[in-house]
């Protein structure tokens, strides 16, 4: 099973606030977007990947 898959399952079974698990697994893959990038520039010299 996949990251979206198992998110969207989640978002789907919680009946509560999707609006505030939407929001924190924005947040997450944001996050993450932001480290690998950072990570990427050191290790290759500061030339990020294009998208």
């Amino acid at each position: 099973m996949s990251l979206v898959m198992r998110a969207t399952l989640e978002a789907i079974s919680t009946a509560g606030d999707v609006r505030t698990h939407r929001g924190k697994l924005r947040q997450m893959i944001v996050r993450y977007y932001i480290t690998h990038q950072y990570r990427h520039q050191v290790v290759g010299g500061g030339v990020p990947d294009a998208p």
